[in-house]
C-alpha cells in the first residue's frame, strides 16, 4: 500500500485540512483503488500508521481545493473526520 497526502487550506478556525489517501496495489481493472482516506488532524503520518502499521511513508504531497478534500472525506473518510 501507498499513501498520498492531500493538503487543503485550513478551516475558518485555523484547523488543518490534510488527509492521506491510502491506495491498494491493484483492483480488478488494474488501476489502484482507494483503501481509505484518513484525516491527518494534528497526528501527522502516525494517523495512518495507527491503522496500517506496515506502511512506510507517503509517496507524494499535493495541494488540493477544499471542495476536493471535503468530497474525499465525505465519501471515504475515517471516523475522525469532522
Amino acid at each position: 500500500m501507498i499513501a498520498i497526502k492531500l493538503c487543503a487550506t485550513n478551516d475558518e478556525s485555523g484547523n488543518p485540512r490534510r488527509c492521506y489517501v491510502v491506495l491498494t496495489k491493484q483492483t480488478n481493472n488494474g488501476w489502484p483503488g482507494i483503501e481509505a482516506v484518513i484525516d491527518e488532524g494534528y497526528d501527522g503520518f502516525s494517523a495512518v500508521r495507527q491503522k496500517y502499521p506496515g506502511i512506510i511513508d507517503t509517496a507524494a504531497e499535493f495541494d488540493v481545493p477544499t471542495r476536493e478534500y471535503n468530497d474525499l472525506m465525505d465519501r471515504f473518510g475515517d471516523d475522525r473526520s469532522s
